[in-house]
């Protein structure tokens, strides 16, 4: 879809403001399948039960936010409100990619084992 137009040696402004619409269509497609990922993850965590809760649910907090806000940003929703929502939509996301991010490289995967003696 994006190169279609690329054949041309002139490309007037409506091809190019129409490639750029489609590009940010596709990006933002692209990052509600992304939430929806990271909300499912959330749920895979909290049923896993060895992951603290605190990790699993503000990865669940950070699919609905990452979701919420690209469908808002997509062009048949509500634009502005995805303006004046992202503000307060970052830093959960943020929270929760960073939170999930650094768990898994200080304590996943490393399994405690019970040393009491018999």
């Amino acid at each position: 879809y994006l190169t279609k137009n690329l054949s041309h040696t002139y490309l007037t402004d409506s091809q190019i403001q129409y490639n750029f619409e489609l590009f940010y269509k596709v990006w933002y497609l692209g990052l509600v399948l992304f939430g929806v990922h990271v909300f499912l993850l959330g749920i895979l965590m909290k049923a896993h039960g060895n992951i603290p809760s605190y990790v699993s649910y503000t990865t669940l907090v950070a699919g609905v936010c990452y979701t919420v806000l690209h469908l808002l940003k997509l062009p048949s929703f509500s634009q502005p409100l995805a303006a004046i929502l992202e503000p307060f939509l970052v830093l959960p996301m943020v929270m929760g990619e960073l939170g999930l991010a650094f768990w898994l490289l200080f304590k996943g995967g490393i399994v405690v084992k019970n040393l009491a003696v018999d």
